[in-house]
């Protein structure tokens, strides 16, 4: 077993420190609008090219444990902010690198730790209090034209795509960016007006339109099940919609072999509009939530078992109880369906419901929940509500795909952060007139509360403002 280096005091601050420096150095030359691209290259794939400053942080590491660990405690709050924001990680890194320095400073001048922290975070308030004065309400085409078109490095086709995008959705709708691996150098933005993932089709079998490789057909009847469905289950169901000549569709995880030989065969020879079609999910947990999904847009419910299933037919004399929507399009990898017949009360309530998750989550440390979580349930609410739009970006190499896919995803991220939260004054403006707002502030609590606050404010929070105005 290989023994622990033990180091303490400046020794380890300063070889901490030498690692912030360096994160610093490396990521710093990206910020704003006229930031830098850079490059690196592992050896074992293409040379990368950005200028997204957590991305750039990632790939810097040390040989030296002390160095590594200032530099990850600099990148975690990069990430945080990635998380929550999507943007502006190059600036937190940049505040961070200068808030460590002034921190280790004042401890080598004799200042207590603790004593730092609640300056650090008393100014912390004091600013962002202050910035709340110069925020800006985002509603306006222009605003998010020059938006997306700053964020992406002053790129204004990466700004006219995005707000292309935005511009196509209802409100609480969500863009995408994907990797299209499109060599023609063409970046595509696709709509979907309604609910979407990516399974499919059962078997190629049930496909209608030849050409499109699609089963497409309008208002069927719709059936969800959170089990296995086998033929006996489904025979009463089967018979009703052939009897009224419903297209009738099943949605599941996964089909009993009978029944999906009688669907097809039924599909060919009576001409029946049938089809079987895979539910969405990674997990059970997840399975089931999607499902409830798709029932509320589609005004059904979900079937949990067989018992459910014999209560869910007795109900279903005049097939009331099927789920129905406008059109669905089902080929052997995506599914779409286009305005579902849900009652919109029951959609806002499931909406609620999802926003009151992700805000349980990331209130409760105990619960927790994943940027890549929220992420998903924001997807599942633009299904609900105000739909989809993918932006698939190309390029004439891979090279380039990846630069832009960070230019569109930084782009994106600051349209969504402004729509949410509004805008501030570029270029560190904001913050230098909040750190004039707050010496303000801290001379009146001077000529109020005398020399014994005058003291605290001088030490604790004057040098943590010290670098803004730098």
């Amino acid at each position: 077993m290989s023994g622990k280096i033990l180091t303490f005091g400046n020794e380890a601050r300063k070889k901490m420190l030498a690692g912030i420096d360096s994160l610093e150095r490396a990521v710093v030359t990206t910020l704003g609008p006229r930031g830098r691209c850079a490059l690196f290259y592992k050896g074992t794939s293409h040379p990368i090219i950005t200028k997204d400053g957590v991305s750039v942080a990632r790939e810097v590491s040390f040989s030296d444990h002390l160095m590594n660990a200032g530099a990850c405690i600099i990148k975690e709050a990069a990430e945080i902010t990635n998380s929550e924001a999507g943007d502006g990680t190059t600036t937190t890194i940049f505040l961070g690198s200068q808030l460590c320095k002034d921190g280790v400073r004042l401890i080598e001048s004799g200042r207590e730790p603790i004593e730092i922290q609640k300056g650090f975070d008393a100014a912390c308030n004091d600013v962002v209090e202050a910035l709340e004065k110069y925020k800006k309400v985002v509603s306006s085409s222009k605003d998010i034209l020059s938006i997306a078109t700053i964020s992406a490095n002053n790129d204004p086709e990466v700004g006219k795509t995005v707000l292309n995008a935005f511009e196509g959705l209802g409100e609480g709708g969500v863009v995408n960016v994907l990797d299209s691996h499109n060599k023609s150098g063409k970046t595509i933005v696709e709509f979907s007006a309604g609910m979407e993932w990516p399974r499919g089709l059962s078997s190629g079998r049930f496909i209608t339109n030849k050409k499109a490789e699609k089963y497409e057909v309008e208002e069927p009847k719709i059936a969800i099940f959170d089990f296995v469905p086998e033929l006996e289950d489904c025979v009463d169901m089967l018979n009703f919609c052939l009897g009224k000549s419903f297209p009738c569709v099943f949605i599941a995880e996964e089909f009993g072999e009978d029944l999906e030989t009688m669907c097809i065969n039924m599909s060919i020879e009576r001409k029946a509009r049938f089809a079987l079609i895979k539910a969405p999910g990674v997990s059970s947990i997840d399975l089931s939530e999607r499902l409830k999904d798709i029932a509320v847009f589609t005004g059904t419910r979900v079937i949990k078992d067989r018992d459910d299933l014999k209560e869910f037919i007795k109900k279903n004399e005049n097939g009331e109880m099927f789920g129905s929507c406008k059109s669905i399009s089902s080929g052997m990898f995506k599914t779409t369906i286009i305005d579902g017949n849900g009652k919109d009360k029951e959609i806002e309530a499931r909406v609620e419901e999802m926003k009151a998750d992700i805000e349980k989550g990331m209130k409760d440390s105990n619960v927790g929940i994943s940027s890549e979580e929220v992420r998903v349930i924001k997807n599942r609410i633009a299904a609900l509500t105000g739909g989809i739009a993918n932006i698939s970006v190309g390029g004439l190499s891979e090279t380039r795909i990846k630069e832009l896919l960070d230019r569109y995803v930084d782009a994106v991220c600051a349209v969504n952060a402004a729509i949410s939260d509004g805008i501030v004054p570029g270029g560190g403006t904001a913050l230098l007139k909040a750190a004039r707002d707050v010496r303000k502030k801290e001379i009146i609590l001077m000529i109020l509360l005398g020399p014994a606050m005058k003291l605290f404010l001088k030490f604790a929070k004057s040098q943590s403002l010290k670098l803004l105005v730098q």
